[in-house]
């Protein structure tokens, strides 16, 4: 991941490129990538940017569903203040041109009610394995699935790549 110091292109700058199979395939990761760096309080305008107007994002073992970008933003505004001190721990990305898998451990706290149907309490260390699936039309990320397995981490503070 990129710092806030390093200067980066934006990737909606290649959007409209016509593109080899394989050049298709690294703008799909390229997209992702930018997402998750600008996935945080402070850039979240930045990453709506990067979602159709009709962009549908899913947690399915929360049973929620956001469509929209305004409903999208909002949601994640809400998981900004209810997750502290999170971290992530990236598995693996891999991609067609069309879709993308991620898959990473996150830990943070409890700390609020932002995570719809959130299935700990205010106070929880959580350890979760997430699986995203990007769903990329038209140089946009169309669909968010988010494939949450919810645990109580044993031992906060230590990296689930750890134990």
């Amino acid at each position: 991941m990129l710092s806030d110091a390093q200067p980066r292109s934006d990737v909606l700058d290649r959007r409209f490129v016509v593109k080899t199979p394989e050049e298709a395939i690294a703008y799909s990761l390229d997209l992702v990538e930018q997402h998750f760096h600008e996935e945080n309080p402070s850039q979240i305008d930045a990453c709506m940017r990067l979602y159709t107007d009709d962009a549908i994002w899913d947690a399915p073992a929360r049973g929620v569903s956001y469509k929209g970008k305004e409903l999208i933003r909002k949601n994640y505004l809400g998981v900004f203040e209810a997750a502290e001190g999170i971290q992530f721990f990236p598995l693996e990305r891999f991609a067609t041109a069309d879709r993308v898998v991620d898959d990473m451990w996150v830990t943070f706290r409890v700390c609020g009610p932002g995570f719809e149907n959130c299935p700990y309490p205010v106070g929880t260390f959580v350890k979760m394995r997430l699986v995203h699936v990007f769903h990329i039309d038209d140089g946009l990320i169309s669909r968010e699935i988010g494939y949450e397995c919810w645990a109580i981490d044993p031992r906060p503070g230590v990296s689930p790549l750890d134990y």
